[in-house]
C-alpha cells in the first residue's frame, strides 16, 4: 500500500501547488487565468481577479508573486496599494478605527474615558468647503482605485491635524468625483466642442463628466452656481426642492481647468439672451425631458459613467463628514457662570 509520503510526492509531481499555503480560490483563479492566456482567449473574470492582485503585490506570498510573474502579471508602478475588491476597510474595522480615534481624542482632551451617554465629537462646520476640497482632490483621478488612494492619504493628513475624515464605505455603489467622472483631457474637449457647437449643450456634457452626478441634480444648476472664474459649481438643491426652508450646504464640485472655458462660454451665451437672472437655469433646454437628454448623450458620442451606471443615493463626497478630535475644553465661565455666594 502506498505510503503517505509517496502520495504527496505523486501529487507534487502533477502539480507543485496542489496544496498551497494560500486560499484555494486564489489557486483556482490562477489556473483559469493561465489557461485563458495559453489559449489567447479574452480576459475572463478569473484572469481579471488575478490581475487585481497586482494592487496587493507586497502582501502576497513570495511563491504567489512568482506565479504571477510567470504569467506576466507583475505589479504596475502606478497601481495604488489598494485592490479593487479590498479598497476599503471592512465595515466593522472601519467603525472600530473611527471609534478608537474618537476615544483617544476624548481621553487626551478630558483626561479620562468616562464618556457621557450620547456624546459625539464636535463636527466640522464648513461642509461646503469640505465637499469642494474632496472634489478638487479627486476630480482628475483616472480610476476609482486612484481616488481611494488619494482619500487614504487625505485621511492620514487630517488625522495628523486632529481631524477625523469619514467617507462612505460603499464608494463603489455611489457616484461623484473620481468614481463616475472622466478626466477632461484636450481630446475630450475637442470631441465635445466639435460634436456640440451649442455652448450650453457642450457645458452640460462637460459638467456630467467632471461631476459624475445625476442629470437631475445638474438640471438644478443656476447661472449663479458658477463662480466668477468658473473654478467651482455650487448647486443649491435644498432651496429648489424645499421652498421657504433655510438652505443646507450646497453640492460643491471643482471645475477642472480644461472645462472652465466651456462653462464661461455657456454663461456668456446665457447672458446674451433675454433670460439672464442669476436664479434661472444654467443648462436650459439640455435636461428638460428624457428625449432631449437622450439626444444630447447620443450626439456627443462619449461614454458618460453617471449615465451608464446611475446611482440612486447622493454623491460620496456629499455624504462625507469630518470631526474635530482635539477641541480644547471651554473655559468654566463659558459653560456656566458661578452664582454669587454659592458654595462648592
Amino acid at each position: 500500500m502506498p505510503s503517505f509520503s509517496s502520495r504527496v510526492a505523486a501529487l507534487t509531481a502533477l502539480d507543485r501547488w496542489w496544496n498551497p499555503p494560500w486560499p484555494i480560490t486564489w489557486q483556482r483563479a490562477y489556473h483559469a487565468a493561465r489557461q485563458s492566456l495559453a489559449g489567447n482567449e479574452p480576459a475572463s473574470q478569473a484572469q481579471t481577479c488575478i490581475e487585481a492582485q497586482r494592487a496587493r503585490f507586497d502582501r502576497l506570498h513570495p511563491e504567489q508573486r512568482s506565479l504571477l510573474a510567470e504569467l506576466g502579471l507583475l505589479e504596475l508602478p502606478d497601481t495604488p496599494a489598494f485592490p479593487e475588491s479590498e479598497g476599503r476597510l471592512p465595515p466593522r474595522e472601519h467603525a472600530f478605527q473611527c471609534g478608537l480615534a474618537a476615544a483617544r481624542a476624548f481621553r487626551e482632551r478630558e483626561g479620562h474615558l468616562n464618556v457621557p451617554q450620547r456624546h459625539i465629537e464636535p463636527p466640522w462646520q464648513d461642509m461646503e468647503g469640505l465637499r469642494l476640497f474632496l472634489s478638487s482632490l479627486t476630480v482628475l483621478s483616472p480610476s476609482p482605485q486612484h481616488t481611494l488612494a488619494r482619500l487614504r492619504g487625505a485621511q492620514a493628513g487630517f488625522l495628523s491635524q486632529a481631524l477625523l475624515l469619514d467617507v462612505p464605505d460603499d464608494l463603489a455603489e455611489r457616484g461623484g468625483p473620481g468614481i463616475t467622472t472622466v478626466p477632461i483631457t484636450p481630446r475630450v474637449v475637442h470631441t465635445i466642442t466639435t460634436q456640440l457647437p451649442n455652448p450650453l449643450r457642450a457645458a452640460a456634457v462637460a459638467a456630467l463628466l467632471f461631476t459624475g452626478t445625476a442629470q437631475s441634480l445638474l438640471s438644478m444648476a443656476q447661472l449663479a452656481s458658477v463662480d466668477e472664474h468658473a473654478t467651482r459649481l455650487a448647486i443649491d438643491r435644498d432651496s429648489r426642492i424645499n421652498v421657504g426652508v433655510p438652505p443646507g450646504p450646497r453640492h460643491m464640485y471643482a471645475v477642472p481647468a480644461r472645462a472652465r472655458p466651456l462653462l464661461r462660454a455657456a454663461l456668456e451665451f446665457r447672458r446674451r439672451t433675454p433670460r439672464t437672472a442669476d436664479h434661472l437655469g444654467l443648462f436650459a433646454n439640455c435636461f428638460g425631458t428624457s428625449e432631449r437628454f437622450d439626444h444630447l448623450v447620443r450626439d456627443v458620442s462619449l461614454s458618460i459613467p453617471a449615465v451608464l451606471h446611475p446611482h440612486p443615493v447622493e454623491d460620496w463626497h456629499t455624504a462625507a463628514r469630518c470631526w474635530h478630535l482635539n477641541t480644547p475644553t471651554p473655559a468654566t465661565s463659558a459653560v456656566l457662570a458661578p452664582t454669587p455666594g454659592a458654595r462648592p
